[in-house]
């Protein structure tokens, strides 16, 4: 909420719910998207789907981000944030674990 307020505040303008499907190029540029309520210019492209950036059409294939959705579970443990047992992600062959400075996992 805050780093929206920040830019709107900045003069940006925020469409919300309201999924990309395409960004458009002119020049090599991104020069605005298209989303389902039509075509929308603009000076500046903020690539920010994360996971699901791959799934945008018009992005030249050098700049896709190598990134994909991952489904799965979730489970959280806490541990003493005075006496962390992990203090960096472990990645492992089917999933990883994030330690959080609150004590959590």
């Amino acid at each position: 909420m805050a780093l929206a307020e920040a830019a709107r505040r900045a003069g940006v303008t925020l469409h919300e719910d309201c999924p990309v499907r395409e960004i458009e190029l002119a020049g090599g540029r991104a020069r605005g998207v298209v989303t389902e309520r039509g075509s929308e210019p603009a000076d500046v492209v903020v690539l920010a789907a994360g996971a699901w950036s791959r799934g945008i059409a018009g992005i030249p294939p050098r700049f896709v981000p190598p990134v994909r959705p991952i489904k799965g579970q979730m489970l959280a443990l806490r541990m003493d944030p005075a006496a962390p047992l992990l203090h960096h992600v472990v990645w492992l062959p089917r999933g990883y674990l994030v330690p959080r400075r609150d004590g959590g996992w």
